[in-house]
């Protein structure tokens, strides 16, 4: 097994250079949204995905160790993973696919991969908003997860929201009702 830097247009000057944003996986694609150090964001699309595994920057020590010092996207040669998936023809065409981002490794073996650059640029700074319903409803959620984008388009009758822990708010609409 090597591991060599993926050439990509995406830059990636060290291991911990990129801040996942998203990712998504709809059961034969796999897309990740990155953003560089200097805020340019690309969504990187895996397609015909085989396997992948997300693991913590922390736990993720041993492949680190193996990874160049210079980039933070690599692809695997002469993958044991891919080995270990057997001898279908198609993963002939597979490739091993490691995306290194400041929390996250994101490993993949997928037999194709596009970038694209994202119009959008998230920085830390700015105020995310929120897709909200008329008043009285709840902001749009998914899997009991608030959807946030710094990108979001406002409908222009409904107001901005400012980002609120949706646990914490939770528990004290309930810690209220057990007081009632």
């Amino acid at each position: 097994m090597k591991i060599i830097v993926w050439n990509t247009p995406i830059t990636a000057t060290w291991p911990r250079a990129l801040i996942l944003k998203n990712i998504v996986f709809d059961t034969v694609s796999l897309v990740l949204k990155v953003e560089e150090e200097e805020g340019a964001c690309w969504q990187i699309t895996f397609k015909s995905v085989q396997t992948f595994k997300t693991t913590t920057e922390e736990c993720a020590g041993p492949l680190l160790a193996q990874v160049p010092e210079q980039g933070g996207l690599f692809k695997v040669l002469d993958s044991l993973w891919i080995k270990e998936l057997g001898k279908a023809d198609f993963l002939t065409k597979s490739h091993h696919y490691i995306v290194c981002c400041y929390d996250e490794v994101v490993e993949v073996v997928a037999g194709e991969v596009e970038t694209a650059r994202t119009p959008e640029t998230a920085r830390i700074s700015q105020t995310p908003e929120i897709s909200q319903t008329p008043e009285g409803n709840k902001p749009n959620t998914r899997g009991g997860v608030l959807l946030i984008s710094p990108t979001t388009t406002r409908q222009p009758e409904h107001p901005r929201w400012s980002f609120v822990d949706s646990s914490s708010e939770n528990n004290r609409h309930n810690n209220q009702n057990r007081l009632r």
